[in-house]
């Protein structure tokens, strides 16, 4: 018999909680290791960053995509596509500055306000990924709302292009 309602409430939000926790603590190892490797072999951190970690990052999220495009669910894998990104940049980013905004950084409480450089291969991804929205857009409507088999090999290309133009960048 399951326990009553209000026992397993509590119980499943500490569960979550403690899983949470559990999750960030052995990210947070996972990074730290992969850093002392890269460090070690003298791979810089903006190489890692979009290999690996972007990897490691992507793979359930892949996954689980590939799982849903499988059994016919191809609109909720592709909303899924954008809808995790976007949660993690706005909510992500967001909180992180709220956060930043409420420390007692003088130059921070002073123009509320905190300045940010923005590295050339981000701007470089970012403008892969608006090219991306872009195509997926014009192919949508040039097609009567269907995307065509034929994007997926488009956006792999586009995936290496953005990977090799990144790695050129960073060695010149």
């Amino acid at each position: 018999e399951p326990p009553p309602l209000w026992l397993a409430t509590p119980l499943a939000l500490v569960g979550f909680a403690v899983a949470a926790t559990w999750i960030d603590t052995i990210a947070d190892q996972l990074v730290s290791v992969l850093m002392f490797f890269g460090g070690l072999l003298h791979i810089p951190s903006d190489v890692l960053g979009m290999t690996v970690l972007a990897w490691g990052n992507s793979i359930g999220d892949f996954s689980t995509n590939m799982s849903m495009a499988r059994k016919g669910l191809a609109n909720m894998a592709i909303t899924a596509c954008f809808a995790g990104p976007v949660f993690n940049m706005l909510v992500g980013i967001g909180t992180g500055f709220a956060i930043l905004l409420r420390s007692d950084d003088p130059d921070v409480t002073k123009n509320h306000t905190y300045p940010v450089h923005l590295p050339q291969g981000l701007l470089v991804g970012l403008s892969f990924l608006i090219t991306n929205c872009f195509c997926i857009i014009c192919f949508g409507l040039f097609n009567k709302n269907f995307v065509p088999k034929q994007y997926g090999f488009f956006a792999v290309v586009l995936y290496v292009a953005y990977l090799i133009t990144s790695f050129v960048l960073l060695l010149s």
